[in-house]
């Protein structure tokens, strides 16, 4: 199983661990508190999102003229 990015709200630690097997849970390194998967959009998968975009636009743009 792919380890998966969490974020602890009550210690602040944030990493990447392997999900539990009934869900997407995970136990805290530092606290030992029950996480749960960061949205994509707290990780990179905004930035990417965002540079897919923008490459789309400038090719759409040169291929137009």
């Amino acid at each position: 199983m792919p380890q998966l990015p969490y974020a602890c709200s009550i210690c602040g630690w944030k990493g990447t661990e392997h999900p539990t097997e009934p869900g997407d849970g995970a136990m805290c390194p530092n606290c030992g508190c029950l996480v749960y998967p960061r949205a994509w959009s707290d990780s990179w998968g905004l930035a990417i999102l965002l540079i897919g975009v923008c490459v789309g636009l400038v090719a759409l743009v040169a291929f137009t003229f």
